[in-house]
């Protein structure tokens, strides 16, 4: 394979001075500000209570993962479709999403005062509109993560295709491997981590602002097709009647809404946080960098490159390479593959989370079988093959999935705001407080994205395809379970929290206190009645509750973001607030998995290993103990 030739004369070599003066002291404060953040940990996460939280920046750039890759195909498809109206629209699609923010917000207070905290879409519309139509909610999510997925994997190969020249089989090749190995890492339990995915940002941060920089120092080249393409725009919507001027808003931003794509994503994360509060903080910060970065390097690409048209495929790597040369351009294909994979991990993870929340609500139990990692393998594989259907059924055709990918998304805005509305038409401020948007703000934002998903249907018909087959699917399949199962009866399960391993410490007055950690399908331990031992399970809440051998032994769910080693790390920080003069002493079991569950394992036992450091002052001892042989009857 060799890097294709391009005529390009500009380079970074050809700056002055100046701008590598200004190039230097902007990386310079961008680091600084970066430093400060990482300093400040519990904007990423903390501890309150036994249980770990999400803070706002951890939400943030989780959610950043999914809708910072659009930049990479949303700005060129955008212009593949609707031509010069891309730059303009852009910008005007960025101000109507951000108000949407404003209005998931307020869902997520509405959720949270409802005991409905997690779920989004899906829970939203089950709160208002009842089960059948959340059926048609999460048949508009499925889709979206499905074509999330698609669009990902063929980003990723497409702008690695842009540098090395390869044939279009072994790109298709290149797309399947990619959802493969996703499934596979998900089949065995590893998923994606906030540190890790924070330090993907800090890279993504440096690397983009460098492009939106250098970009800004060419804006004169590009200014004379930018103020020809916002009058083109502007003349569209002023120009005309009312009813042509909808029309012409409504068409060309459901071109360009895919580069704000994810934007539901904070919402699905508002289990994972303390309060609603901090899913707004999250969206507040989303308008603020990746809300103004894709329209603002989107912009300076689709004017400063010659021909977008024929770039549309691979528009910020050509116009990284116009700006800095090979290296820059080889820097953001990397950035560009790493980030859009992550973006395919998301929505499997995603989508896997959603499905089983729905199958163990209405208690479909073949849905939610696990293996022996915990994972909800059938739902996993079910949406691989998903995945990999729509990358051979459009032959890895980027502009196709495009137009399957924004019907999905743009149905989740239209049903969350449909909502919003009779949600406050009934309801009034009674659940909304302390915050709350305008009826006027929602609806006029309803008939915006109901225009463009009517647009879609009309003119896309294999995303129309794709998004009524969905919708069929899950209407029969919500039909049969709802006639078949009364959800209503809510199965209680005897679990405990952190704080009543606290509470059972205080209660005996325990002055040495012993913590032995125990797998939920152990079952070698006897019932052990002194109090100074204390057993703790911490299982994950898709699966079996295990049984509890004694008054010592606590079962604690876990969240499934962050797992086991989260469980156990909340429960020790709680001790050692609660009890820093006492002797406390912590068993962990001796590992005696396979290599395959190691692999798994090895962020958690990387966690357990620095447990020490963490909390010094605790005693750990690492045990083995000696299978007991099952008493025959």
């Amino acid at each position: 394979m060799l890097f294709r030739e391009i005529d390009i004369n500009l380079s970074i070599t050809n700056l002055d001075l100046m701008k590598v003066s200004i190039v230097i002291f902007c990386n310079v404060i961008l680091l600084i500000a970066l430093f400060y953040l990482t300093k400040r940990k519990k904007i990423l996460y903390y501890k309150k209570g036994g249980m770990l939280y999400l803070g706002f920046m951890g939400v943030a750039v989780i959610t950043m993962m999914d809708e910072l890759t659009s930049i990479f195909y949303a700005p060129g498809e955008a212009f593949h479709f609707i031509g010069e109206h891309a730059v303009f629209y852009l910008v005007f699609t960025f101000a109507m999403v951000t108000l949407y923010s404003f209005s998931l917000t307020e869902v997520a207070e509405i959720l949270e005062k409802n005991n409905l905290k997690g779920g989004g879409v899906y829970n939203f519309s089950y709160l208002v509109l009842g089960q059948t139509f959340s059926f048609i909610a999460v048949a508009s999510i499925i889709v979206d993560y499905i074509t999330t997925a698609a669009m990902s994997s063929v980003s990723a190969i497409d702008n690695i295709h842009s540098l090395l020249a390869f044939p279009h089989e072994l790109k298709i090749v290149f797309e399947v491997c990619i959802i493969l190995f996703i499934t596979f890492l998900n089949l065995i339990g590893i998923k994606e981590n906030v540190k890790v995915t924070y330090s993907i940002f800090i890279a993504a941060a440096i690397i983009l602002v460098n492009v939106a920089i250098l970009g800004l120092f060419n804006f004169s080249s590009g200014l004379p097709f930018l103020i020809n393409a916002y009058q083109y725009s502007l003349k569209g919507i002023f120009n005309t009647n009312p009813i042509n001027s909808y029309m012409n808003i409504t068409f060309n931003m459901s071109a360009t809404i895919l580069a704000f794509s994810g934007i539901e994503s904070v919402l699905q994360t508002h289990s994972l946080v303390e309060n609603w509060k901090t899913i707004k903080k999250a969206y507040i910060t989303l308008a603020l960098t990746v809300g103004i970065i894709i329209p603002l390097i989107g912009t300076l690409a689709l004017s400063q490159v010659p021909d977008p048209f024929n770039h549309s495929e691979d528009l910020i790597t050509f116009f990284s390479r116009m700006l800095g040369g090979l290296p820059l351009a080889i820097v953001v294909v990397i950035l560009a593959a790493v980030t859009l994979i992550f973006a395919v991990n998301t929505a499997m993870v995603a989508s896997v989370e959603l499905l089983d929340r729905v199958a163990e609500k209405y208690k479909f139990s073949p849905l939610t079988k696990t293996n022996r990692f915990g994972a909800a393998y059938r739902i996993i594989i079910i949406m691989s093959v998903a995945f990999i259907s729509i990358i051979l059924v459009t032959s890895g055709n980027q502009h196709t999935v495009a137009q399957m990918y924004a019907i999905g998304l743009v149905a989740t805005f239209v049903i969350n705001l449909f909502n919003l509305i009779v949600y406050r038409a009934y309801r009034g401020r009674e659940d909304v407080k302390e915050y709350s948007t305008s009826i006027i703000t929602n609806s006029f934002l309803f008939l915006l994205f109901l225009g463009s998903f009517i647009f879609l249907l009309k003119d896309k018909p294999d995303g129309a395809l794709l998004w009524t087959s969905s919708l069929i699917v899950f209407l029969i399949f919500g039909t049969i379970i709802i006639k078949n199962k009364n959800i209503d009866k809510a199965i209680k399960v005897s679990t405990e929290k952190p704080q009543d391993v606290i509470n059972y410490i205080k209660e005996n007055d325990i002055s040495n206190i012993h913590i032995y950690f125990r797998r939920p399908m152990e079952r070698n331990f006897e019932r052990v009645d002194d109090s100074s031992k204390i057993y703790v399970t911490f299982f994950m809440s898709r699966q079996k509750v295990p049984e509890r051998i004694s008054n010592n032994h606590f079962i604690i769910p876990v969240n499934h973001f962050w797992g086991v080693d989260g469980g156990i790390n909340g429960l020790l920080g709680l001790l050692q607030e609660s009890f820093p003069d006492k002797r406390i002493v912590i068993h962990i079991g001796w590992p005696t998995s396979s290599w395959l569950e190691r692999l798994a394992m090895g962020l958690r036992t990387y966690h357990i290993l620095r447990l020490p450091t963490i909390y010094p002052k605790f005693e750990f001892k690492m045990e083995f103990f000696p299978q007991k042989e099952p008493k025959k009857k």
